[in-house]
């Protein structure tokens, strides 16, 4: 038996929930504390857990691809063990919609957003930590930024660094992007936004270009820093014109 986590008990008890379904991964491990391997989304699909939360309880449940009707109907029959108003985070499939439907589930995101919106002591001390990996990698990675280094070479130094300093995940690869001084000088974007930055691919870094380098770690920071020599690396201010880049 796993105790659910504290502020989405409270949460169910502001909305009147008494039982809460979760299939997404990160709601999983943000109810019972049971992290979710890192896995390309077809295999998580296949290999999820299921969460069903109560007041004073967290079951976890391995069942059999929801895509099927049978281990929908599974689901829904281990689901019936728990009376009272119902609510689910999200439907892997519409078997699992259609088994459900007799219990007339209620949308769990609101009440996962108003939980997860403030933080418990212990969460803002991971986000410190995680923050704290991030800074320390970026120092002892940015000596490494000269011309004719490849941004792969940065992402493994990067990687190699913050698993040193104790990180057990990354979230999304560490980016480094050449950015221009205007959103006009930028990527096409279809809102005439800032067009999310790609992935490392192999460029070269050149003398003089700007890169933004983004990492997260539960966590994000965000640094700007030039291709220069190796002994003259030079960290820009960030620009305070609001149509500049970040």
């Amino acid at each position: 038996m796993k105790v659910p986590h504290p502020r989405l008990v409270e949460r169910m008890g502001a909305q009147g929930v008494d039982v809460v379904v979760l299939c997404g991964e990160n709601n999983v491990t943000y109810a019972t504390g049971q992290p979710a391997p890192s896995q390309e989304p077809a295999r998580a699909g296949a290999t999820r857990k299921v969460a069903i939360i109560t007041p004073t309880d967290a079951r976890l449940i391995s069942p059999p691809p929801l895509d099927f009707e049978e281990a929908a109907q599974d689901l829904a029959a281990a689901i019936t063990d728990y009376p009272g108003t119902l609510a689910i985070d999200e439907y892997p499939s519409l078997a699992l919609r259609r088994a459900l439907a007799p219990r007339s589930p209620a949308d769990a995101g609101p009440l996962l957003r108003s939980a997860k919106f403030v933080k418990t002591s212990a969460e803002i001390e991971a986000i410190r930590r995680a923050q704290r990996i991030n800074e320390r990698a970026m120092d002892d990675v940015l000596p490494l930024v000269k011309p004719g280094l490849r941004d792969t070479d940065l992402t493994a130094a990067f990687f190699r660094r913050i698993f040193e300093l104790g990180a057990t995940g990354n979230t999304v690869d560490p980016i480094w992007n050449v950015v221009p001084l205007t959103v006009a000088d930028g990527p096409f974007s279809l809102t005439g936004h800032l067009p999310f930055p790609l992935p490392a691919s192999g460029r070269v870094l050149e003398r003089h270009r700007r890169r933004r380098v983004g990492v997260r770690l539960r966590a994000d920071m965000v640094r700007r820093v030039r291709a220069e020599s190796p002994s003259a690396i030079t960290v820009p201010p960030l620009p305070g014109h609001r149509r500049r880049l970040p």
